[in-house]
């Protein structure tokens, strides 16, 4: 992954291990059968959707900071 100056690859890392457990205790809660599909997905999806956004967030902003740092290496290597 790449690394950044904020800690953004930690911070994406962490979200995405919430994704996971998330959709975990989803497909759990649908397959128990205790509650109707729309009210368990009125509870996960808004908070799924949300932790995508973060992600989604976070991954553009690691490979906006990384195209910086490869024009930074061209142009170091060019002027020497």
């Amino acid at each position: 992954m790449q690394q950044t100056s904020d800690g953004s690859q930690e911070a994406a890392f962490h979200k995405l291990c919430q994704l996971q457990k998330l959709v975990a205790t989803y497909i759990s809660a649908l397959e128990e059968k205790q509650f109707h599909r729309e009210f368990i997905d009125s509870i996960f999806y808004p908070q799924i959707q949300n932790i995508i956004a973060n992600c989604q967030s976070t991954l553009n902003k690691i490979s906006k900071e990384g195209k910086l740092q490869t024009e930074k290496i061209s142009k170091t290597i060019t002027s020497q």
